[in-house]
Order: C-alpha cells, then sequence, then structure tokens
C-alpha cells in the first residue's frame, strides 16, 4: 500500500513533490478504518486511517516487503 504523506517540503513547489510514499505492507488491522504498517525491514510501524492508503499496482515490490509477506503468510499457516 502506498500512504499519504501530510508534510511538505519548504522550498520545494508541492506540485513537485511526491504525494505517497511507500509501498509498505498492512500487518495488522484493527477495523475497518484503522491498520498498522509496516515501514520498513526492521519493523517500524505506524497506525494509518484507510483515507491515506492507496494500493500498491507495482511489478516490482522492494525486496524487504516480498520477504516480510512470506514470513507472515508462514506464521498464519
Amino acid at each position: 500500500m502506498w500512504c499519504l504523506l501530510e508534510s511538505r517540503q519548504v522550498g520545494i513547489a508541492p506540485k513537485l513533490q511526491h504525494t505517497y510514499e511507500g509501498p509498505y505492507l498492512i500487518i495488522k488491522k484493527y477495523s475497518e478504518i484503522n491498520f498498522l504498517l509496516q515501514l520498513d525491514k526492521h519493523g517500524k510501524s505506524r497506525l494509518v486511517h484507510h483515507n491515506k492508503l492507496k494500493p500498491y499496482e507495482g511489478d516490482q515490490p522492494p525486496p524487504w516487503l516480498v520477504r516480510a509477506r512470506k514470513k507472515m503468510l508462514r506464521n498464519a499457516n
């Protein structure tokens, strides 16, 4: 999932800045509207509202994301 960037960088026009960051892995669904995202391979996480998420549609997710997803699926079985 992509996550909306709410902060803006000083000195750069808003239309030239990135709107979303990621991709991130959803590791827990707290409710229909709140999700816990894994931000990097070290396990940092953040609670995010569903309005700030956008599906990742790329072909090549980062390697850490693929490994974390496989590990999560393996632990679920």
